[in-house]
């Protein structure tokens, strides 16, 4: 798992992510991006990135754990259209996914994922949402459960 949040450098701010940006679309063209790493919520100023993208028509997808995905973050991420929203679930049980993740809020990530997908369902959005799924022994016999609650919440798949 991912171990940044036990670092103790900074974040580069988001001028600096638009300026790399729009250097690589100037040279590019037409490109994509994925943010992810840490987590990428926990980013102060994510969202100013997230606006560049948009405005510039820049095709972006997120990868987050989940937990950050309020219906305030939601609102304000799907207003910016992202191309996906990939959502980490290596577990559904609470005490599995707390021994894989080290943090027991399942419940929590399953109530937003709840409300992202309704929101998404009731405004027509295009933004598709895909779990990611870390396999390992801990939660190999879990993935059929995990498939089927993808489906039962509409996520366009697992990766």
């Amino acid at each position: 798992m991912c171990d940044v949040w036990r670092q103790s450098k900074k974040d580069l701010p988001a001028s600096i992510w638009i300026t790399a940006l729009r250097q690589l679309e100037s040279r590019l063209g037409y490109f994509y991006v994925g943010f992810t790493g840490g987590e990428i919520l926990l980013k102060d100023d994510v969202f100013e990135v997230f606006e560049f993208c948009h405005k510039a028509q820049l095709p972006y997808t997120i990868t987050t754990n989940g937990k950050l995905l309020t219906p305030f973050n939601i609102e304000r991420l799907l207003e910016l259209q992202p191309l996906n929203i990939n959502i980490s679930i290596d577990s559904l049980d609470s005490e599995v996914y707390k021994e894989i993740r080290g943090v027991s809020y399942i419940e929590e990530v399953k109530s937003n994922i709840e409300y992202l997908m309704t929101y998404i369902k009731a405004n027509s959005l295009d933004t598709k949402v895909f779990f990611k799924t870390v396999v390992n022994n801990l939660n190999l016999t879990e993935l059929p459960s995990i498939a089927i609650y993808a489906k039962e919440m509409g996520v366009s798949g697992i990766t």
